[in-house]
């Protein structure tokens, strides 16, 4: 057999549970296997706070060259994770999978005969090739995973695998390096990053990995990481400025709110004064654009709905009140549409100053 390099990257933030395991699993198949000599699990974690740190030198006392990490300081996102991972952990191939041991990680062995012998590009383990598992199917991330997968179809016109979306793959590090200074690097779904990096046809292979619940620890999927997605899909649809970009997007998760400030105005200016109209109106906003998110987070991970309330600080409201500000010092006869539209941009323009960067819609 040919000598290789084969490094397996696990992205991992908060993971204190599965760390250990999910390194255990791996080095066990791949122990039992004729790879056995060519293999590294490697962890890049993003500072996590539930004792990962503490827990990841003792992993690499254990595992000796099986094993070894890296903990980012001042950076996250799994996308840029894994890219840090490639870069700092050199290989000739690379496999990728999440921390929450929820794909057929037996499935790896058949994913390097594949990639080896084939010379791919990418091997991807797909929740769908085979028997989908009625669970996994029945559930929102599924039918949103769909969903994302005929919006991306139907705008790039490119075919790509069914699974586009998965976790899971093994990559070649000569495509890598082919496509590397094209990726969005942001969101969790760095695959479609690399399919829609590259300006040729992907070489690819698919194995069927059954894709089961998570047993420890939370989801990260959360509000931003489906504001990141459309990030990266105007990213490679629309050649202009970043900046712009993320403005664009962020108007486009702001339109609930702002078409229920504006029928709420409508309503009540023709019952209160216009002040007070304005006062209620984004006061609705407000409060409608707060339960938006958090019901979208809460339907994936199913967390304390109120847990966002621990967190809040002074810019969520910072904007309402320099509106509410606004809304005092003008004369009543000043107010009509224009001025309002003008005051309705500019708190949506105050928003993501203070809170963009998160993707808050506050």
């Amino acid at each position: 057999m040919p000598k290789m390099r084969i490094n397996i990257i696990i992205p991992t933030l908060n993971e204190l549970n599965n760390i250990e395991k999910i390194s255990s699993i791996l080095i066990n198949i791949l122990d039992n296997s004729k790879f056995k000599n060519f293999y590294k699990v490697c962890v890049v974690d993003d500072d996590s706070k539930d004792g990962t740190d503490e827990l990841l030198p003792k992993l690499k006392k254990k595992f000796q060259k099986k094993f070894d990490y890296i903990i980012r300081k001042n950076e996250t996102g799994l996308s840029s994770a894994i890219i840090y991972g490639f870069e700092n952990f050199k290989a000739d191939f690379y496999i990728i999978t999440d921390a929450d041991i929820q794909y057929d990680l037996s499935v790896i062995i058949e994913m390097i005969d594949k990639i080896t012998t084939n010379n791919n590009d990418i091997v991807i383990a797909s929740r769908i090739l085979g028997n989908v598992n009625p669970i996994w199917k029945k559930s929102l991330k599924f039918r949103i995973s769909r969903m994302g997968f005929n919006l991306v179809q139907f705008i790039f016109k490119k075919k790509l695998p069914d699974d586009i979306l998965s976790g899971f793959f093994m990559i070649n590090n000569n495509f890598f390096l082919e496509v590397k200074d094209r990726l969005s690097k942001v969101g969790f779904k760095i695959l479609l990053d690399l399919f829609l990096s590259s300006k040729k046809a992907v070489s690819y292979d698919e194995v069927y990995s059954e894709f089961k619940s998570r047993e420890m620890g939370q989801s990260k999927m959360d509000f931003s990481v489906l504001c990141d997605f459309l990030f990266m899909i105007l990213d490679k649809f629309l050649f202009i400025n970043k900046k712009i970009i993320r403005f664009v997007v962020y108007l486009l998760i702001n339109i609930p709110g702002l078409i229920l400030f504006l029928i709420s105005f409508q309503y009540f200016s023709e019952l209160f004064y216009a002040k007070y109209a304005l006062f209620v109106s984004f006061a609705f906003k407000f409060l409608f654009n707060i339960n938006f998110s958090r019901v979208i987070e809460w339907s994936f991970n199913r967390v304390n709905y109120f847990n966002f309330f621990n967190k809040i600080n002074f810019n969520y409201l910072l904007s309402l009140f320099i509106t509410f500000f606004l809304i005092i010092i003008i004369e009543e006869k000043n107010i009509n549409y224009l001025f309002v539209l003008i005051l309705l941009t500019f708190n949506t323009s105050l928003n993501y100053v203070f809170n963009g960067k998160k993707w808050k819609i506050l």
